[in-house]
């Protein structure tokens, strides 16, 4: 409800779901895509297959989380940023001094030119130009700050899906290499078994000529 009175919701939120469990080994690269993107630190929490990326305050009043967390064979990547103090600004800032302070600059000067009546028409029509446009304003910066959210989760879902890509062509030729070794060890059994058995079978002699037993009559 209060998103549509401001014209944007004050809190934002992507999420997308990859196929995979992506390595911790690939959190440091994640956490530089998002500095680059924000344009400074923050602070990086890398616990297990969970990262979480954090910016808070500064002069545009950001207070941006990444959340990235591996469950039941798949990464959820999730960005959130939080627009209150954004909204304060526009609609306190703007609507507060230019609404009523620049009402009680104008309106006495109309009230005087054409009379105590034309407050009743003047101040309404000033409030609600100043809350239009701040909330126009407020509506540019967060489609704004969303499509920027958007191109990140989707820029750290590509980089995550090559890593994810290469690490299961790694599982297979781990695979691979395995089975070959097996194979390999059960040949030479085999091998080993069939000399073995050659060597045990009994061969008569030269000169030996094979005896028999006469009956008696």
């Amino acid at each position: 409800r209060l998103g549509r009175l401001l014209g944007a919701p004050t809190r934002l939120h992507v999420e997308r779901t990859l196929e995979g469990e992506l390595p911790a080994t690939a959190h440091r690269e994640i956490a530089a895509i998002v500095r680059r993107t924000m344009g400074r630190r923050g602070s990086v929490i890398s616990l297990g297959k969970t990262l979480h990326v954090r910016v808070r305050g500064n002069r545009e009043a950001r207070f941006f989380e990444l959340r990235l967390s591996v469950r039941d064979g798949k990464t959820h990547v999730i960005v959130e940023e939080d627009l209150g103090q954004v909204a304060g600004g526009v609609f306190g800032g703007i609507g507060g001094g230019a609404g009523f302070g620049g009402l009680g600059a104008i309106l006495p000067m109309l009230m005087l030119a054409a009379g105590p009546w034309i407050g009743m028409i003047a101040a309404p029509l000033w409030l609600g130009t100043v809350f239009g446009f701040s909330r126009f304003l407020f509506a540019s910066i967060a489609e704004r700050r969303k499509t920027a959210h958007i191109a990140l989760v989707s820029e750290i879902a590509r980089v995550a899906q090559s890593v994810l890509e290469r690490s299961s062509a790694s599982a297979r030729a781990r695979v691979r290499v395995a089975e070959g070794d097996v194979a390999g060890t059960d040949e030479r059994d085999e091998a080993g078994t069939d000399e073995h058995d050659e060597a045990g079978e009994e061969t008569p002699l030269a000169g030996d000529a094979p005896t028999t037993r006469s009956a008696r009559p």
